[in-house]
């Protein structure tokens, strides 16, 4: 059971949960001129802008908004030894410093409130915060850490201001979520903390229980980098599995929080969801969205639409959705409107819908009473069915393994010449080197194979798109705001990598993506190692990729829950492990997967020394390479406060068993 036990808001409204919640019930718009730098001839001259920060203050913006929520979440607690910090955001302040330090924010916030735990920076564009909180509660439910403060957060700057508004989904009016008028969004900025605990944990300190989170559910729906899928079908694949994961039948929930981001295209989509979803309960359950108000907060927006959740079941009030005047027949649902709805009956349960570019999907259920939930699975090993690489040593995993055994450095790091087209990926008009190197890892593991099983994609990275992102905003530096590349900006996010392969391959499961430090990839493995103990039908291709100057690296791995009689493991997970060091980690697999102790550990210097830095590939790379070599071993990253250890057992070794 996870607690939700604090929660902390900054909005164009001010600083405070009470200022955002009063503000929704009046209906006030949080828009205003966008005025925080020249707009250069940009049409779209509205945003939600927190001018309570000072523009003399050096630090980034970003961060200034993160750390006055996570503030306000902790609520002058006494600093928790065992805190995690997660971050959620699109951006991440690099955005503003133009720095490719993806994981600067976690640090510095960990940093800044003592908190010792582990830290892990998320991003999945617009569905960040809600995925976040996701992972966060994971890793509470399987026992691996009590606690964690999870803060969504962004701030508009030149470079996420253009190429927003190149997209032309912006509207010069009003955001009109659901209303047959609407015609676009806009943007805010801000920030929103919530703290998550244990039951056991918040019982042992007497935290108050704000309300209790059910359920959860990730995905992609595989289908376009900005455009939704038909019928919103990523966005009704995640809130069945909040519903399936909290134990509940749609007909359980009391209020749906929406995406409702105002354009024509997601409501419409998102309205088709939740009737597939929920059938004729669809047209009478109330259903608000607070972008008609806030605007679109970005990596924070589906954070601060869970507090908006939690609010509504402790006040039992529900906000309206402002600017919806004329309801469109063809969304047919029961918006809220007007005044705020005061639900007589009792409200017990809100689900929260988010979305986001790249075809990212999240959602969870937060609750009034703890719902029962099954106890954490043992550890049992997780069969790898296809292994994928590429470094400096190579294009492919036995090449790779052979020069690896040949132990000579070669000075160049970067990848040799390799073609998509050879390795039957579809042609592409453009992807980042990032991109481009986990497409070729991810196709040599035979994803896509069997199309028939549910098969989710979970990614990792150091520094993201780095060359696309440097390649956009030096056109916005050059040519002005009007006259950057469209097609580009999406291919500069983080998950973009991760995207791409959803839709190459169909891929439409659990969906995570991790930005930033060494052990990213290390973190994506272990999502997936907790997500496939609790889904025997599913399949995971987890990955990671980085293409930097100093060390360019991709691996894949395609994970089964089991394999099916007609599968042959290239090698078994036997367990993972996580914590503040490597020794932490090392203890926490040891302790789930005792077996793992006198494993060899595989010599993460040689790996520098012969791929140079391979970024937030580091964790998977370490496993590819251990699959080529008898024997079983333990790869453990270790990095600004979170370490990964991983065992991995080779099919060679497993038969000799």
């Amino acid at each position: 059971m996870i607690a939700i036990t604090g929660m902390g808001a900054v909005t164009p409204y001010g600083i405070g949960v009470e200022k955002l919640w009063d503000a929704l019930l009046r209906g006030e718009s949080a828009l205003s001129e966008m005025d925080l730098f020249d707009l250069q001839g940009i049409a779209c001259v509205q945003a939600g802008v927190c001018r309570f920060l000072s523009r003399e203050d050096s630090a980034p913006r970003a961060l200034r908004l993160a750390e006055l929520a996570c503030r306000e979440a902790l609520g002058g607690a006494t600093p928790f030894d065992d805190l995690a910090l997660c971050t959620a955001s699109n951006f991440t302040s690099a955005a503003e410093t133009f720095s490719h330090d993806l994981d600067s924010d976690v640090r510095s916030l960990a940093e800044t409130f003592g908190a010792k735990g582990i830290r892990i920076p998320v991003s999945l564009s617009c569905a960040s915060g809600a995925a976040a909180l996701a992972f966060a509660a994971q890793l509470i439910e399987n026992g691996r850490i009590r606690r964690a403060l999870v803060v969504g957060y962004d701030a508009i700057s030149p470079f996420s201001w253009s190429g927003l508004c190149s997209l032309r989904t912006m509207t010069k009016e009003k955001i009109r979520p659901f209303d047959r008028n609407r015609n676009g969004t806009v943007f805010s900025e801000g920030a929103a903390a919530i703290l998550i605990e244990s039951k056991e944990a918040a019982e042992e300190r007497g935290a108050q229980v704000l309300a209790w989170l059910s359920g959860w559910g990730t995905g992609n729906n595989g289908h376009h980098l900005t455009a939704p899928s038909p019928r919103g079908a990523g966005s009704r694949f995640v809130m069945e599995s909040a519903l399936r994961k909290a134990g509940l039948k749609p007909e359980d929930i009391g209020c749906i929080q929406a995406h409702g981001t105002g354009t024509k295209a997601n409501d419409l989509t998102e309205s088709q969801a939740i009737h597939d979803l929920f059938g004729e309960a669809a047209s009478h359950v109330p259903v608000t969205a607070i972008k008609g108000a806030l605007g679109h907060l970005m990596g924070a927006s589906s954070s601060a639409e869970i507090i908006a959740a939690v609010l509504s079941l402790r006040r039992q009030l529900i906000p309206p959705t402002v600017n919806c005047e004329d309801p469109d027949p063809e969304c047919g649902l029961n918006v809220v409107r007007g005044e705020p709805l005061a639900v007589t009956a009792g409200l017990d349960t809100v689900l929260c819908n988010a979305a986001g570019f790249g075809g990212c999907n999240a959602a969870v259920v937060v609750s009034r009473d703890p719902v029962s939930t099954a106890a954490p699975l043992a550890d049992a090993p997780i069969p790898i069915l296809g292994v994928g690489t590429l470094c400096a040593l190579g294009c492919d995993p036995e090449e790779v393994a052979a020069c690896w055994e040949e132990g000579e450095a070669t000075g160049e790091f970067t990848i040799p010449e390799y073609a998509l087209e050879e390795m039957n990926v579809s042609p592409k008009a453009y992807v980042d080197p990032a991109s481009q190197h986990f497409l070729a890892a991810c196709a040599q593991t035979g994803v896509g194979d069997d199309r028939s099983i549910p098969t989710g994609v979970i990614s990792g990275t150091a520094h993201g798109c780095a060359k696309t992102a440097e390649m956009f905003f030096d056109d916005y530096k050059r040519k002005g705001p009007r006259f950057v590349r469209p097609f580009i900006f999406p291919h500069s996010y983080s998950n973009t990598p991760a995207s791409l392969a959803a839709m190459e391959w169909e891929l439409t499961g659990p969906h995570f993506h991790f930005s930033g430090g060494s052990c990213a990839s290390g973190l994506a493995l272990v999502a997936a190692f907790d997500c496939l103990r609790k889904d025997w039908n599913a399949q995971i291709l987890v990955g990671g990729s980085d293409a930097e100057p100093t060390g360019e690296s991709a691996s894949a791995l395609l994970l089964a829950a089991r394999a099916a009689d007609t599968q042959s493991p290239v090698g078994w997970i036997l367990g993972c492990g996580i914590g503040t060091t490597a020794e932490e980690a090392l203890t926490q697999l040891r302790t789930r997967c005792p077996e793992t102790a006198p494993c060899e550990r595989l010599d993460a210097a040689k790996v520098a020394e012969l791929c140079g830095n391979v970024g937030g590939n580091e964790t998977l790379l370490g496993v590819a390479l251990s699959l080529q070599m008898p024997g079983t071993h333990l790869v453990v990253t270790e990095d600004h406060g979170t370490a990964v250890a991983v065992a991995v057992k080779t099919v060679r070794a497993a038969d000799a068993d």
